[in-house]
């Protein structure tokens, strides 16, 4: 009934919110070197913006503990049947982590390149290439 009642009076929704990253940026970065980890926790208990829409949804009545519950374990199944579907599709060719990144690759990425190339075909009995994709 809620969501009948919002499609008919709300034609077009702008969401605007701000961000701080609250984690690592990879497995490599602490983050904690240039951001104290409390305020971190803070960020994530009081000014997240999944938090803030949450809180206001719960407000109005359009949200709560079952829902979310419920709606948590639709997106793991979700994401772990998308997993599962990619997992058995081909591996992507080595050269994709090249040239997937710029629209012209620099130079010195063109060097690596070449040499990785040089590199798979002196030792085509260490890489499983026949696995990946073309």
């Amino acid at each position: 009934m809620n969501q009948l009642i919002i499609d008919q009076v709300i034609d077009t929704v702008m969401c605007k919110c701000g961000c701080l990253p609250v984690g690592h940026h990879s497995t490599s970065d602490d983050s904690t070197a240039y951001r104290p980890k409390e305020e971190a926790e803070h960020w994530t208990k009081y000014d997240s913006p999944i938090n803030k829409l949450r809180m206001y949804m719960e407000s109005k009545g359009l949200w709560d503990d079952s829902k979310n519950a419920a709606w948590i374990a639709e997106a793991k199944k979700n994401v772990m049947s998308t997993f599962g579907a990619a997992e058995k599709r081909p591996k992507p060719d080595w050269s994709e982590m090249f040239k997937d990144v710029y629209q012209k690759m620099p130079k010195h990425l063109i060097e690596q390149m070449t040499e990785m190339q040089k590199h798979v075909e002196a030792h085509k009995d260490k890489y499983p290439v026949k696995e990946y994709g073309l």
